[in-house]
């Protein structure tokens, strides 16, 4: 960039970051865990803290494929990060849409039925989009269960970013 203009620097920021999208079904449950996980694991590997992730070149979100804008996590998946020191409470859910799919770098998938739909919809992302279990397994749905059926999702989860996490080149994904 060479002067201020049309484009704002914040705007080519967000634009030159590398941004990864958790897809569930309504963005409530899994996807939001997902999120808030990834963002945990990246920073502890990039040294810095959730709310700078940003400026180290790195969004990560969520959506739900029949996800209602606006809705709350649920209580029990909020109590479970809480209880991790991880916060929860301000999520409200969004549904999948063009922008979305267009911007992210890697579409990360509770099941396999969700990337199927993506695909269906978004022929172009085949190459970004992958289930979240690197074998392919399906993330079960914990809605309605106790705490403890959202704290298994989340271990499931958790072992599977662990893996995304560790495997990713962040060097040569992020802006210099």
């Amino acid at each position: 960039m060479l002067r201020l203009g049309v484009v704002s620097e914040s705007v080519l920021n967000h634009l030159s970051s590398y941004f990864v999208l958790f897809v569930c079904t309504g963005n409530t449950c899994r996807s939001p865990m997902a999120e808030v996980i990834m963002q945990k694991h990246l920073a502890d590997k990039l040294g810095t803290t959730i709310d700078q992730l940003d400026q180290k070149g790195i969004l990560v979100a969520s959506a739900g494929i029949a996800a209602f804008p606006g809705g709350r996590a649920a209580p029990e998946a909020i109590n479970i990060l809480s209880g991790r020191g991880l916060d929860l409470a301000g999520h409200a859910s969004q549904p999948l849409s063009d922008r979305l799919v267009e911007q992210a770098d890697l579409i990360l998938t509770m099941t396999s039925g969700h990337r199927d739909a993506i695909l269906a919809r978004w022929p172009e992302a085949r190459d970004r989009v992958q289930t979240l279990s690197c074998d392919g397994r399906d993330i079960a749905d914990p809605i309605g269960g106790s705490e403890d059926v959202y704290r298994q999702c989340l271990e499931q989860i958790e072992s599977e970013i662990k893996l995304r996490v560790k495997d990713l080149d962040l060097e040569n994904l992020l802006p210099t």
